[in-house]
């Protein structure tokens, strides 16, 4: 497991932080301060999600889990694996699965059309073990994501939405304003309605109904 999170850990620093000139902090130029990258905090908490350290590691672990909104997808996917060799393993999938659903809102509202391909790199390094567990239980999978859908739906994202665009696999500019690198700002709630919904109604048509 720990092989797992070691190379989430080299993929998410290369994929975050292979365009900065200073890896202190990476900002967004725009009006609103919400949006910026923080790498003080991101590298925090990715130095304790991987630590060898148990404390340092429940550390970390907590201080996502106390405050989970403020957290990109990227931080939640490595909380969902580290939770799992905790043998934490329903809780690691409803955050792998909040992450799987708030990385596609992510997606959805950018207007780089190569953020899904970074979104499928996390799913494919942290989803093997989560997926193999989740889908032996169909019944406790649907209670899970029925959980996630819930929270989603319920929770305002903290975080800087902008984090798919810099991960993106084309060039990227720090200096674009937000405006420049997602969809309109008042087109936001529509589109997580509308992810949300997409989401739960392809987990209902292509897992439920087919295991029926």
């Amino acid at each position: 497991m720990k092989e797992i999170i070691v190379t989430a850990i080299f993929m998410l620093g290369v994929l975050n932080f292979s365009n900065a000139q200073d890896l202190d902090t990476v900002k967004v130029k725009t009006s609103e301060p919400i949006y910026s990258l923080d790498s003080t905090l991101f590298l925090s908490v990715m130095g304790g999600l991987s630590s060898k350290d148990k404390i340092l590691e429940n550390r970390a672990v907590d201080s996502v889990l106390k405050e989970p909104n403020n957290y990109a997808p990227p931080t939640l996917f490595l909380l969902s694996i580290v939770l799992f060799s905790q043998n934490k393993k329903e809780k690691a999938c409803f955050w792998f699965y909040v992450a799987q659903l708030r990385g596609r809102y992510d997606v959805n509202i950018s207007l780089d059309s190569s953020a899904g391909r970074a979104l499928s790199m996390y799913r494919e390094i942290f989803g093997l073990p989560i997926n193999t567990y989740a889908f032996k239980n169909i019944n406790r999978l649907k209670k899970i994501v029925t959980k996630v859908v819930d929270f989603v739906r319920a929770n305002p994202e903290n975080y800087d939405h902008s984090w798919i665009y810099n991960q993106g696999l084309g060039p990227t500019d720090s200096t674009l304003s937000i405006d420049k690198m997602c969809k309109p700002k008042s087109k936001w709630a529509e589109i997580k309605r509308q992810t949300i919904e997409d989401y739960y109604n392809d987990f209902l048509e292509n897992v439920v109904n087919r295991k029926k």
